[in-house]
């Protein structure tokens, strides 16, 4: 019973170490991450454009941002 124990504990902090390691390398954790690591190169503009293509925006807000940032 204790070698259980021990294994479970040994498997968490496993987990938990390549969580860690993944978040440091870039790893898709979500939406939020991809939206944090853009291109220096992207324009807002461009982002924008992703960002509609994505979905994540519908076409009013594309055109008052795309109004705002022109």
């Amino acid at each position: 019973m204790p070698f259980l124990f021990f294994l479970f504990i040994a498997v968490c902090v496993f987990i938990m170490l390549r969580g860690g390691m993944m978040c440091r390398m870039g790893g898709t954790h979500g939406q939020g991450d991809a939206q944090l690591q853009s291109d220096p190169l992207e324009t807002p503009l461009d982002i924008l454009k992703k960002r509609y293509a994505g979905g994540e925006i519908n076409k009013e807000e594309f055109e008052k941002i795309k109004k705002d940032i022109e």
